[in-house]
């Protein structure tokens, strides 16, 4: 059975599994606790993060008068915002060895390693925003998470963010020339930060995600909640 720091990146793999509560039986629950725990074996999660001064025009946003991220969703979501974070973390190449692996031995097992992987990610993010969190002044507030890829903002942009950060060199974070994410389950976003507290839920019409999302076909969102 799953250990109970488990349980809630669990529910979040029979999401993304397309399996409804409902039909989470033990057996069920007991097969992705297993293949969860080789994922957190095989995983060694790493993360940077820096805050930078920015200035959010219509269809980009400038950070230190050095480089831009574009994208018109990401300006407004910064508007108010005079600071901002970029945040990189990734689980390591040790998990998409495994991944690789169970393609060729057990597809079944295969599909199930890809949703823990995916939980796993965004559980080893919230963990890093969590950090970003810690570093602000009481006055001071994230607004949503945003990646490369979401909304308008091109996925070519994570290089920028890589670069920015040194993440290709202090967590062994790249970008190939199809601007995929290498290792394949790594993050890297933009975190605005606000004087004042701002919704952080996502917002389902600018995700690229939107037609296909079992969150939303179940009647719910993958929202963050608010700091």
């Amino acid at each position: 059975m799953a250990e109970n720091y488990n349980d809630q990146s669990i529910k979040e793999a029979a999401a993304l599994l397309g399996i409804p509560e409902e039909k989470m039986t033990a057996e069920i629950q007991g097969r992705i606790g297993e293949l969860y725990r080789r994922i957190r074996e095989a995983s060694v999660p790493r993360s940077v993060f820096a805050v930078f001064d920015i200035e959010a025009h219509d269809a980009e946003v400038l950070f230190e008068d050095s480089f831009s991220i574009r994208g018109r969703d990401l300006a407004n979501i910064c508007r108010d915002c005079k600071k901002a974070a970029l945040l990189a973390t990734t689980l390591g190449s040790g998990t998409d060895m495994l991944l690789r692996r169970s393609q060729t031995e057990d597809m079944s097992d295969a599909v199930i390693l890809d949703a823990c992987a995916s939980a796993e990610i965004e559980r080893v993010t919230d963990l890093a925003e969590s950090d970003i969190i810690r570093s602000l002044s009481p006055e001071e507030h994230l607004t949503m998470r945003f990646s490369p890829g979401y909304g308008d903002v091109p996925l070519e942009d994570s290089k920028k963010i890589i670069s920015a950060l040194s993440a290709d060199r202090r967590i062994g974070l790249k970008l190939t020339g199809a601007d995929m994410l290498v290792p394949m389950k790594s993050v890297t976003a933009v975190i605005g930060i606000s004087d004042r507290i701002t919704g952080r839920n996502k917002d389902c019409t600018l995700c690229f995600m939107r037609e296909s999302c079992t969150y939303k076909k179940r009647g719910g969102s993958c929202g963050i909640q608010n700091k």
